[in-house]
């Protein structure tokens, strides 16, 4: 329900850190090596890529919005001296590796005396300066105190930026290897033990009871990206509501909060869209529904017991995904260590309905390990392969459910439940983005389960046949873009932003620019066959990423 965070007063956060000096950007750089004594530093081996720029990869869709939200600026100079300086008897870095994911940059350096530690900068789309960092330091520190759940130690932390420019964290590297390298090869049995081994590790964080009122830790504000002005790509900006980042008491101040978070995203301007579909909605459309969830989410879902039971105050992983579990490469079935504790928060139960780790349908078609594993083709899979298959995905599942009834009931309950009772919860945060058509249609779903789901009194959404008429094309053309996006992913290998590996941009550039034409020809041959009311620039409109002429 909130952040858990430290109070540098109270933690006394810098008590072991050196007295700061402030440190000029070096990017001009001479000699082989980085050491505690040089005078001239170069970038050690092993860094192929520019520290400072995004460079894993490129987005077929606002790409240099993307990329340039994940540039920081720093002094990586100052960043491999403080890495020497954490390790004993270390006198240069012999190898670094640069790696990124959505809001990081993290380093993995090697040193002269065998050691290897992280080094990890946010970018700012992360979260909030100076919270998200506190927030993660806090979170594994009272995870440490309170849990046996293994998390590498750190051994530097700063949310400031005079040491090296930004903000960043040292830590020990995670003994073991990624579960993500190893699952694939792993038997039954094996697969079996290592969930049932994250159901524990689950059980310890779901037991913690809050709030938390003890000497070295406090509740503080969310540092959720919903909250906060932290996306390029939808900008908040707080004009209509105040910003509502907690803590809250309550499940209705929490759920009021996402109502808040969705009216900060809706622009001044209501002409500001990135299309002009009428499934988008106008301003002025986007605040009534809102007006009308509110009432909902905050006198009348919080008085079914139902819901009650899953407002538990959860303190949980958001990311328990292989590549963030790290395993003993001799015993693949035991967890060794868990990283990447950002955005870790105290939720209500409830927010984790779809929350299940990656592996557990990894033998999926649709699984990201589809190409890691000898999964064969529909027309060639024998019966009894694919009753095989079936039957592990089904052994994995089943053994993570167990787990969470037996250790995690509030959380298994959101399992079992109707998820009418939580999903308008999930879209209010992000309304202007999605469109209006996505929350009227969950209103609408909502009012039809109304009974069913036994929510007292009326709901508090009582279209017109007018409305429900016009709902219905402004629904279809959402879930045409929808399908549009999901058929993109699929097709180039990428996610819902049209990110792609940079050695693979240019190529699915081509492949997305020739699927757009394939689109644009086949929508011209169905409106003159009279198959259909549209136009091209309706064609243009709905389709999801760049290139429909506009950008």
């Amino acid at each position: 329900m909130r952040n858990l965070r430290i109070i540098s007063t109270i933690l006394g956060r810098n008590a072991w850190q050196k007295p700061r000096v402030t440190l000029q950007i070096l990017l001009r750089v001479r000699s082989s090596q980085v050491s505690k004594d040089s005078s001239t530093l170069s970038i050690p081996p092993g860094l192929e890529n520019d520290p400072y720029d995004y460079t894993d990869g490129r987005w077929l869709h606002q790409d240099r919005i993307q990329r340039q939200a994940r540039h920081v600026k720093f002094d990586f100079h100052a960043l491999c001296k403080r890495v020497i300086e954490l390790s004993p008897q270390a006198r240069r870095v012999t190898h670094c590796e640069k790696k990124e994911g959505g809001s990081n940059r993290v380093f993995v350096f090697t040193l002269d005396n065998g050691e290897r530690l992280v080094a990890r900068i946010p970018f700012g789309i992360a979260g909030p300066r100076r919270y998200t960092m506190g927030s993660e330091v806090a979170t594994m520190e009272y995870l440490r105190a309170k849990t046996t759940i293994p998390i590498p130690k750190f051994r530097d932390w700063s949310d400031e930026t005079s040491r090296i420019g930004c903000e960043y964290m040292i830590m020990e590297h995670a003994p073991g290897v990624q579960l993500h390298g190893v699952w694939p090869k792993m038997n039954t049995h094996q697969r079996m033990l290592c969930i049932k081994a994250l159901a524990k590790i689950i059980q310890q964080m779901t037991q913690l009871k809050f709030p938390a009122l003890g000497d070295d830790f406090c509740i503080g504000a969310h540092t959720g990206t919903h909250f906060w002005d932290c996306d390029p790509t939808s900008p908040s900006s707080y004009t209509r509501t105040p910003p509502n980042r907690g803590p809250w008491s309550t499940i209705e101040e929490y759920n009021l909060a996402l109502i808040d978070a969705g009216i900060a995203q809706i622009p001044d301007n209501p002409y500001v869209s990135d299309n002009n579909l009428s499934y988008r909605g106008s301003a002025d459309e986007h605040l009534r529904l809102l007006e009308i969830a509110r009432v909902i989410v905050t006198k009348q879902l919080p008085n079914t017991p139902q819901v009650r039971a899953t407002s538990t105050r959860t303190l949980l992983h958001p990311d328990l995904h292989a590549r963030n579990i790290f395993v003993s490469e001799e015993d693949p079935a035991q967890i060794t260590a868990i990283i990447d504790w950002q955005s870790t928060s105290i939720e209500p139960a409830f927010r984790y309905v779809n929350y299940e780790p990656d592996m557990i349908d990894f033998l999926s078609r649709d699984s990201q390990y589809a190409g890691a594993i000898p999964i064969m083709s529909e027309e060639t899979e024998s019966l009894e392969t694919k009753a095989k298959r079936e039957k592990d995905i089904e052994i994995c599942r089943k053994t993570y459910a167990v787990g969470l009834q037996a250790w995690s009931p509030a959380l298994f309950l959101t399992k079992v439940l109707e998820e009418d009772y939580f999903r308008l919860l999930r879209f209010v945060p992000n309304s202007w983005a999605i469109g209006a058509a996505a929350i009227r249609q969950e209103l609408i779903d909502l009012k039809h389960d109304w009974k069913k789901l036994d929510i007292p009194g009326e709901c508090a959404y009582q279209p017109s046949s007018g409305e429900l008429l016009n709902h219905k094309k402004d629904y279809e053309d959402l879930e045409v873009r929808h399908k549009l996006k999901l058929w993109l992913q699929d097709s180039l290998d990428s996610n819902g932003d049209g990110w792609v590996p940079t050695e693979e941009f240019e190529a699915a550039g081509e492949v997305h620019k020739s699927a757009f034409e394939i689109w644009l020809e086949s929508s011209r041959e169905e409106f003159e066959n009279g198959e259909k009311e549209a136009t091209e620039e309706w064609a243009r409109e709905l389709w999801p990423w760049d290139g429909n002429g506009k950008l």
